[in-house]
């Protein structure tokens, strides 16, 4: 009964940010890509995390975002990075596969969904919690959030100014301190949690850079990308 009432909740909560998003935009097109897209990175998380044994939510969607809740904690880093790598990895694989599908079929508004999609896996990859970035840079070095912070502060200077935008800013910012502080706490407490091998680190921070990089390529040469896959 609990888990159908879990799925339930997901479920409604999808239909009504979509319903939103289309009331909002005036385009069922771009509000069902765009949240189509946003389901499958929580998905990515939520099946990542199953796959080694962590006990999640089912993903839960708000108009400011989206998310699955942990039941049970990561055992280390390394579990961690998988499960927040999960969502951004298959998520810019929808995203990329919008982008395909508007230009042969030309779909300016899936278009236009794909590349907010881009833009919204990139800006998660940033190294700072509660962004999945912020979770993958634990196998590497708990002490990026020092480039995080710059990163965001960075990406802010390329949003609209709204106050939709500015609560966002806030509350990232909020929770993403609060998290440097437990991972201080933590790496007192049990050191063994950020103790990963060389070559899983090599692994997770070449998978990082070539997906941030895939990204920022799409998303700032959108057009001409755009051009190539026609």
């Amino acid at each position: 009964m609990q888990q159908q009432n879990s799925l339930l909740w997901s479920l409604l909560s999808f239909v009504g940010c979509t319903g939103l998003f289309w009331f909002l935009t005036g385009s069922p097109i771009f509000a069902v890509a765009f949240m189509s897209m946003i389901m499958i990175h929580e998905l990515g998380h939520y099946f990542a995390a199953k796959h080694i044994g962590v006990d999640v939510t089912l993903p839960m969607f708000t108009p400011l975002g989206a998310f699955v809740e942990f039941k049970s904690f990561p055992a280390n880093a390394a579990q961690e990075a998988y499960i927040a790598m999960g969502g951004p990895f298959v998520g810019s694989i929808a995203a990329f596969a919008a982008m395909f599908v508007s230009a042969k079929l030309g779909m300016p508004e899936l278009g236009m969904a794909a590349k907010f999609g881009l833009w919204l896996n990139l800006f998660n990859l940033i190294p700072w919690s509660p962004l999945d970035g912020g979770r993958i840079s634990q196998v590497l070095s708990r002490h990026l959030w020092v480039l995080g912070i710059i990163l965001l502060g960075l990406a802010a200077l390329t949003l609209q100014l709204s106050l939709m935008n500015i609560i966002i800013m806030v509350m990232i910012l909020a929770s993403g301190w609060k998290d440097v502080q437990f991972r201080s706490q933590l790496a007192q407490e049990q050191p063994e949690f950020f103790q990963v091998g060389t070559g899983l680190r090599i692994a997770y921070g070449g998978l990082y850079l070539a997906l941030s990089g895939a990204l920022f390529y799409a998303v700032y040469n959108f057009g001409a990308v755009l051009k190539m896959m026609i």
